[in-house]
C-alpha cells in the first residue's frame, strides 16, 4: 500500500516563494512536527484513536506538511485553510475532534480547546524515532474533504491515503511527468486538484513551485522556473495566452482545472503547450474520471460540443461509468451519469465521523453526453436542469454565451412560483455588462421570456454559487 509518508523516500524538490527544500529536508520537517504533536498528545491526554485532527494550515507549504505528519502518525485529518475554520463547527461535532494543530505564530485563535502549536518548518533537536501515537491503530491515514455544499449544507467524505496517491499516479502516468519536469501549483492542496498537482509531482520526482495567482507576473514565473506543467482554469486561459505569446512561452502541459473549458479558451492556448489537457474528477471521485488529449485545433474542435470542450474518454478501464436519461430529462439535455472507481471516496461521515459507505454506483450529480468513439460531453449539473412551458432550457447554453460574449460573470438560473425562469445577476454587474447580457437573452434565447434580478450573490468556500430560492 502505498502512503503520503513513503513519497518523502522520493527525490523531489519543492520551492515555496524564495525557499527551496528537498524531499530529505521536508522529511526532516514532517518528522519534526510529527513529534511535537505526539509529545503534546501525551501531555495533553488527548485520545486520538478514532477523533479526528484538523489541521490549521496558512498556506499550501504548511498543508503539504499536514499531509505528510498525517500520514506519518496515521491519524484520521482534516486539512482547513485558517480563513476556513467556520467549516469545522458546521460539519463537526466538538465530541468527534482531538485536538486542533497550528503553527505557534497563529495568535488571533486562542479559544479552540485542545490546542497544539506546531513549528511547521522548523527542525528539532531531539531524536525523532518515537514519533509514532501508542494507540494509532491505523494501518495508512484517513484524510477528510468537504464537498461544496453548493444547494445545502456540506458533506464531509473520507479517504483511505493510498486511494488518493493510486489516483495520481494514473494521472501522472498520462501526464507523461518524470523527474524533469518542473510544476507550477497555483491551487489550494486541501482541495483536490492542488492535492492531485502536488502528488503528482512528487510520484515522478520532479521539482514542484507553490506561488500565488499573478497575471502580471505569470510569464516571469513560468520562464524563470522553466516550467513545464502548469494546471489552469479556464478563465485564466484568454489573457495568459496573451501574455505567453509577447514571451514566445511554449510548455510541456497546460492542465484545465475548472469545471468546463470553453471551446475558444482551449484554441487561445493550444500554441503555448505540446499538449493542453482538458479533464473532470469529483471531491468523490480521486479526482480525476475523464480526461482529454489536445495537441491541436482539430482535436478541440473535434472533441466539443456546444462551445464547451469534452471532458474527454475513461482515463482507466478500472473506472466504470454508465449514463441513464430518466424520465423527467429529454435526450437532448444529456444523461445522468454514474460510476464506480476504485480511487473513490470511502463515504460520507456524520458529524461524530460514522461512516456511510459509498454505494455501489457513484451520482455525479451531472449530466453527459457519449459520442461513438467514447468521448464524454459534460451537459450540465443536474440540479440546475428545469422546464418551460414544456421544453427544457438549455441554461448551460446561455451560460456560456453570457461568458463568451460579456465575461465571467458570477450569475445563475432560477424559477419563481409562477414558473417563469429569473436569471440572478451580481449587483456589482456594470450597465454596459448588463446591457449586453439583455441582447444575448432577447436574441437568440428570447423565447424563453427571461427576467434579469441583479442581487448580492454568495459563494461557497469553494467559489462555487450558493443558489437561493
Amino acid at each position: 500500500m502505498m502512503s503520503m509518508k513513503s513519497l518523502l523516500n522520493r527525490k523531489w524538490s519543492v520551492k515555496f516563494f524564495d525557499n527551496i527544500y528537498s524531499s530529505v529536508e521536508v522529511e526532516r520537517m514532517a518528522l519534526s512536527c510529527a513529534w511535537e504533536i505526539s509529545q503534546s498528545v501525551e501531555k495533553l491526554g488527548v485520545n486520538g484513536t478514532d477523533k479526528l485532527f484538523v489541521f490549521v494550515i496558512r498556506n499550501n507549504l504548511e498543508g503539504m506538511l499536514s499531509y505528510f505528519t498525517a500520514s506519518l502518525l496515521r491519524v484520521r485529518a482534516f486539512i482547513v485553510n485558517v480563513n476556513d475554520l467556520s467549516i469545522v463547527q458546521e460539519t463537526i461535532d466538538s465530541s468527534a475532534i482531538a485536538t486542533y494543530v497550528m503553527h505557534k505564530d497563529i495568535r488571533e485563535i486562542v479559544a479552540l480547546n485542545q490546542r497544539i502549536s506546531v513549528s511547521f518548518g522548523g527542525e528539532i533537536s531531539l531524536p525523532v524515532n518515537g514519533y509514532e501515537l501508542a494507540e494509532s491503530h491505523y494501518a495508512c491515514a484517513r484524510f477528510y474533504f468537504c464537498t461544496s455544499g453548493t444547494t445545502s449544507r456540506p458533506k464531509l467524505i473520507q479517504y483511505h491515503e493510498d486511494k488518493l496517491i493510486g489516483n495520481a499516479v494514473h494521472v501522472a502516468e498520462y501526464l507523461t511527468l518524470n523527474s524533469n519536469d518542473k510544476t507550477l501549483c497555483f491551487f489550494p492542496v486541501q482541495y483536490m486538484y492542488g492535492l492531485s498537482t502536488m502528488l503528482c509531482s512528487f510520484i515522478s520526482e520532479g521539482d514542484l513551485f507553490f506561488d500565488l495567482y499573478n497575471i502580471s507576473t505569470i510569464g516571469e514565473l513560468v520562464e524563470r522556473n522553466k516550467i513545464t506543467n502548469l494546471p489552469l482554469i479556464g478563465d485564466w486561459m484568454l489573457p495568459i495566452s496573451k501574455i505567453f505569446e509577447k514571451r514566445n512561452i511554449k510548455l510541456k502541459n497546460i492542465l484545465n482545472a475548472s469545471d468546463r473549458l470553453l471551446t475558444v479558451q482551449a484554441k487561445s492556448m493550444i500554441p503555448y503547450c505540446e499538449v493542453l489537457w482538458n479533464n473532470f474528477g469529483q471531491t468523490e471521485s480521486g479526482p480525476r474520471i475523464f480526461c482529454n488529449k489536445l495537441t491541436s485545433v482539430t482535436d478541440i474542435e473535434n472533441t466539443s460540443y456546444v462551445g464547451v470542450v469534452a471532458p474527454g474518454k475513461v482515463m482507466v478501464p478500472e473506472i466504470k461509468v454508465q449514463l441513464s436519461q430518466g424520465e423527467e430529462l429529454d435526450s437532448d439535455c444529456g444523461y445522468h451519469m454514474v460510476y464506480q472507481s476504485p480511487f473513490s471516496f470511502d463515504g460520507y461521515v456524520n458529524s461524530v465521523l460514522e461512516l456511510s459507505p459509498k454505494p455501489e454506483w457513484i451520482n455525479s450529480g451531472d449530466l453527459f453526453k457519449m459520442d461513438s468513439n467514447g468521448y464524454y460531453y459534460w451537459i450540465s449539473r443536474s440540479v440546475n436542469e428545469f422546464k418551460y412551458n414544456g421544453k427544457f432550457v438549455p441554461i448551460q447554453l446561455i451560460s456560456n454565451d453570457i461568458l463568451l460574449y460579456v465575461g465571467n460573470l458570477k450569475h445563475y438560473f432560477k424559477k419563481d412560483d409562477l414558473g417563469k425562469i429569473k436569471l440572478i445577476m451580481d449587483n456589482d454587474i456594470s450597465e454596459s455588462e448588463l446591457n449586453r447580457v439583455k441582447n444575448i437573452l432577447e436574441g437568440e434565447w428570447y423565447h424563453y421570456s427571461i427576467e434579469i434580478i441583479a442581487r448580492k450573490i454568495q459563494r461557497t468556500r469553494t467559489g462555487k454559487i450558493k443558489i437561493h430560492s
